[in-house]
C-alpha cells in the first residue's frame, strides 16, 4: 500500500481576505469567470511556498518539524495585480511588489526544508493566488484596486483529487511568533 500523500506549503487566507479575493477577481473581469473550466472557489484559494510533491510518512514528519523551526514575524502584503500564466491557461491575483518579509519565508522554508532531503524549484518564486485554470481568454497583466492581506501564518496542505477536481484540506498550522 503507497502511504504517499501529495503535499505542499502555504499562504492561507482567513476567510475575510478569501471573499476579498474573490470579489476583486470578479468584478475586475467581470463576465469573463465563465471562461475558465475550473474556476477555483475561495476555500481553495492559497499561496504556495513550496510544493513537496508526494512524500512519505517519514519525510512528511521531518517537513513538519522544520517547518516548526522556522519564526517569521507577521507581515502584511498587498494583493494588486491580475494576470495569466497562457501557457498553462491558469488566471492569478498577485502582489505587484512582493514584500520581503515572504521572499524571507520562503528562503528560509527553502533552507530547513533542505534537512529532509527537498529540492527546490529551478524556477524563480513566482508568488500568486491560481483562481482559475483552464481559462480561455488571454489576460493581459493589470492592476487592481489594491486590497491587503494579513499573514500571520503558513500551512501543510494535502491535495487530494476527487470527482470534482483537486480537494486541499490543511492538515497542520504554523503561526507566527
Amino acid at each position: 500500500m503507497d502511504l504517499k500523500q501529495r503535499l505542499f506549503l502555504a499562504l492561507w487566507p482567513d476567510e475575510k481576505t478569501r471573499q476579498n479575493l474573490y470579489v476583486a477577481y470578479q468584478s475586475t473581469l467581470a463576465g469573463s469567470f465563465e471562461e475558465a473550466e475550473r474556476p477555483l472557489g475561495p476555500a481553495s484559494y492559497h499561496l504556495t511556498l513550496h510544493y513537496l510533491g508526494q512524500t512519505g510518512p517519514d519525510q512528511k514528519a521531518c517537513y513538519i518539524e522544520q517547518a516548526k523551526r522556522l519564526s517569521f514575524t507577521p507581515f502584511s502584503m498587498q494583493i494588486d495585480t491580475v494576470g495569466q500564466f497562457s501557457r498553462a491557461a491558469v488566471s492569478w491575483l498577485a502582489p505587484g511588489k512582493i514584500p520581503g518579509e515572504l521572499l524571507q519565508l520562503h528562503d528560509d522554508l527553502r533552507r530547513n526544508l533542505a534537512d529532509c532531503g527537498f529540492k527546490a524549484e529551478y524556477r524563480p518564486f513566482k508568488p500568486h493566488i491560481t483562481m482559475a485554470r483552464k481559462f480561455k481568454l488571454p489576460i493581459q497583466e493589470q492592476k487592481i484596486t489594491p486590497l491587503c492581506w494579513d499573514v500571520d501564518r503558513f500551512v501543510l496542505v494535502l491535495s487530494a483529487p476527487s470527482t470534482q477536481g483537486v480537494r486541499y484540506r490543511v492538515i497542520e498550522t504554523f503561526p507566527a511568533c
